[in-house]
């Protein structure tokens, strides 16, 4: 009995000090929030007001501009500082400009962000001012952040990288390919950095394809992509042969989105590349780059091995079905039961076969003579599964009319058909 006392006394008690712990951690995180609120409403109403004088200066004299300006910015936090450059247009409009970057030269304040940047041992401070140079675009900072780029830790290399992609000029361009081909970071996010550059960059990604390093040709011919050059069609046309598969792809899809007809002989040629992605991108090029005349060179490709390849195609010829029509009843008297399925699918997606009988029920003597031997092709070819969810919504005797049709070319298939629309069998 009185270890039954003593254990429910100490489980009491280790609730009471559970409860007590828990509101005491409420309290302390409500204060928490309290005072973390108002530092950060007195940060951004400094950061308001700063702002707000700067702006005032534009109407000054040019002398005031920079001593006034060179005292306000000595007085900024280097989170100050970065807000400042951020929103830099918005605050020195028009010939407050000039007299502007002279306030942050004369203010010191520059030079002691690049040391930070240099030197710093404590990494996000060092971070902090590599983000900011990268607003300011001072004429140490190309050279600062190439230096930081070789550092051992990857968020300083990550945000050099940031900072350069900021400063937009051919200089930093240079840096970040060079960054691509000593593959110091991820390729894939110093090219989406570039992509956001100038075209100006473009003559230096066009020699860079002719660069040894396979790496770089690959990203480079990615990064052209999203500038569409089409005086350099040719030149990049050339990439269609590499002896690397990815950069034969790449190649590809950059002649597509640039979309210039005199590269086409160059597609065609990848269509029958022995690596299938490859031949995914040639395909879709052409498309590109012919539009509908690209039918006759990209039908075949229903037949390839690679299903994502035969899938592009039947995109392709649902997209241009009125040229894709010889093709498919082409394929539909071979022996290819694949591609009969296939041709079956883009049929239906295009609305062919409806289309088909809705011109036998409703058309002219002629429409309907021509519906009726274009059913008859696809009776003969095995394209009639699926034929009674369509008949389905006409009437009976609409249903039977065209059942009549199709018994004069195939009585089993008719048959068979008929029975489906009873319910009487599921599946053949």
């Amino acid at each position: 009995m009185l270890m039954q006392e003593y254990h429910f006394n100490l489980l009491r008690n280790i609730d009471i000090i559970l409860i007590t712990l828990t509101a005491l951690l409420s309290v302390i995180i409500i204060i928490y929030a309290s005072i973390d609120e108002r530092y950060m409403r007195k940060r951004y109403n400094k950061l308001t007001n700063i702002i707000s004088d700067l702006q005032k200066l534009e109407f000054q004299g040019n002398d005031a501009i920079v001593s006034d300006c060179s005292i306000l910015i000595k007085k900024t936090t280097p989170f100050e500082l970065f807000h400042i450059l951020k929103h830099q247009e918005n605050i020195q409009p028009g010939k407050f400009s000039e007299q502007f970057t002279e306030c942050l030269n004369n203010s010191g304040k520059i030079s002691a962000i690049e040391k930070i940047a240099e030197n710093s041992r404590n990494k996000w401070r060092r971070i902090e001012a590599i983000i900011i140079l990268g607003y300011f675009k001072s004429p140490n900072t190309i050279q600062i952040l190439k230096q930081t780029l070789s550092n051992k830790d990857s968020d300083i290399v990550y945000f050099s990288l940031i900072s350069l992609g900021h400063i937009k000029n051919l200089e930093s361009a240079e840096i970040l390919l060079s960054a691509i081909k000593n593959r110091i970071f991820s390729s894939f996010k110093i090219a989406a950095i570039l992509e956001h550059f100038p075209p100006d960059i473009v003559e230096i990604l066009i020699n860079n394809l002719t660069d040894q390093d396979q790496n770089l040709r690959l990203w480079s011919i990615k990064i052209i992509s999203r500038f569409k050059p089409k005086q350099y069609a040719h030149k990049i046309s050339v990439l269609t042969d590499d002896t690397s598969p990815d950069i034969r792809a790449a190649a590809c899809e950059c002649l597509g989105e640039i979309a210039e007809e005199s590269t086409k002989e160059a597609v065609k040629k990848c269509l029958k590349d022995r690596i299938w992605y490859v031949r995914l991108h040639a395909t879709r090029a052409l498309e590109n780059i012919l539009g509908p005349k690209s039918i006759a060179d990209i039908a075949p490709l229903l037949k390839d091995i690679h299903w994502f390849v035969r899938e592009n195609v039947k995109d392709i010829m649902i997209k241009h079905f009125s040229e894709a029509i010889i093709f498919i009843n082409k394929f539909l008297n071979e022996n290819d039961q694949s591609v009969k399925q296939s041709c079956i699918e883009i049929m239906d997606i295009s609305g062919y076969r409806d289309k088909v009988l809705e011109n036998i029920v409703k058309g002219d003597s002629e429409t309907i003579k021509k519906a009726q031997l274009q059913l008859e092709t696809m009776i003969k070819a095995g394209a009639h599964h699926g034929l009674e969810g369509i008949l389905s919504k006409y009437s009976d005797n609409t249903r039977e009319r065209i059942l009549s049709i199709i018994s004069a070319i195939d009585k089993g298939k008719a048959d068979h058909i008929a029975k489906k629309l009873k319910g009487k069998i599921k599946e053949i």
